[in-house]
């Protein structure tokens, strides 16, 4: 066996509850004495097994923070995935995790990364997919209007290279290509050679406003001569990307993860139930997964789930669709935390009021930052 999964024991003196964090060790070795393998926490009233709270090695492998996971960051990024994935079984997944492994920054950083990741491929995803039935790129004509926009799919690898690892800007290489040529011809310019053309394609790319804070647009950045022009790319990024289109997704998306801090109030109702806070941070950081089906409807529908429609912004700050969404997520997902990891009384009741209450949070919210509900 390796030594990094072997199972080891934990010292009487040092086995406390795993939800409560009251000392046990006299109270199971009284029992372990009498031939009892089952008893409760004396403070939260806990059931617990004596036998499982000794045992600090049989962590589930998949899990981000398991005791048995190496140093490794590949192996680490592994896990990572692994988890983000056991995140679709809620009941599942809280059901493996017990309480008693001890949190670990180092997997919660690489489980919030591989997030990022997936948001960030989601993106990149609906850019892609745009670019691949409308993002031809402009096609020059003779005519006196000028250049036209071709709505076949871009044919040109470098346009999904670009959109794959600059998901949030709104022009193509194509796009790009063909406005400095004819942005060079109508100023008498040579043509650029590869390394200079290569190197105002990449600015143009990236000094998107989109990527950048709106204090440096303001204050006229600006360091490629290449001219904007309005592609369906940039139109449908732009609602989708505006300000007030992600503080609407960003307050749907903190329904899941604000919803957990409402079982602070269990102390007062419950009176018994005394949560150690790193399960509540615990259950905050996983319940960022949520935020990934979340991100799918928003990015992946053609007018993010309704909250742009026709790129309006008076009726993208109407659409109450996402928080519709992120409603059941947040109830099952913390109906499952209560019941199989907590392991509470009236774990549906305790879940539908983390849920009302995370949703009034939201809709508060809302009206401070819009003025309407």
């Amino acid at each position: 066996m390796n030594p990094t999964e072997a199972t080891s024991v934990t010292e009487p003196s040092r086995i406390e509850c795993p939800r409560c964090g009251h000392q046990l060790g006299v109270i199971a070795l009284e029992a372990e004495r009498r031939g009892e393998t089952l008893g409760n926490c004396s403070e939260c009233g806990l059931a617990v097994e004596w036998a499982v709270l000794r045992r600090s090695g049989d962590d589930p492998r998949w899990f981000a923070e398991s005791r048995t996971v190496s140093w490794q960051p590949r192996r680490r990024t592994v896990r990572a995935a692994a988890t983000l994935a056991m995140c679709a079984r809620p009941f599942r997944f809280w059901s493996r995790v017990n309480m008693t492994i001890p949190t670990d920054r180092r997997g919660i950083a690489f489980f919030l990364l591989a997030i990022a990741l997936a948001t960030h491929l989601l993106l990149a995803a609906r850019n892609i997919h745009t670019l691949a039935t409308a993002g031809g790129g402009w096609v020059p004509t003779t005519t006196a209007g000028g250049p036209t926009w071709s709505t076949t799919g871009s044919r040109n690898p470098l346009d999904y290279l670009a959109a794959l690892v600059v998901p949030l800007s709104s022009v193509s290489v194509t796009d790009v290509a063909m406005r400095i040529k004819l942005f060079d011809a109508q100023r008498g310019k040579q043509p650029s050679g590869v390394v200079e053309q290569s190197t105002r394609i990449a600015i143009a790319i990236l000094e998107e406003p989109s990527l950048w804070p709106p204090a440096w647009s303001r204050q006229g950045v600006r360091v490629s001569d290449v001219p904007e022009q309005q592609t369906p790319l940039r139109i449908r990024n732009e609602a989708i990307l505006s300000q007030a289109a992600l503080a609407r997704l960003a307050l749907a998306a903190a329904v899941p993860l604000v919803a957990p801090f409402a079982i602070l109030l269990l102390p007062i109702s419950m009176r018994r139930a005394r949560i150690q806070p790193r399960h509540l941070v615990r259950c905050v950081v996983y319940s960022a997964a949520l935020v990934i089906p979340l991100a799918a409807l928003y990015f992946l529908t053609p007018d993010g789930l309704g909250t742009a429609r026709d790129f309006r912004i008076q009726r993208l700050l109407t659409a109450h669709n996402m928080l519709l969404c992120a409603i059941p997520l947040t109830l099952l997902w913390n109906w499952a935390f209560a019941r199989n990891y907590l392991r509470l009384q009236h774990p549906a009741a305790v879940a539908a009021s983390n849920t009302a209450l995370a949703t009034l949070a939201s809709l508060i919210a809302t009206f401070a930052v819009f003025g309407w509900l």
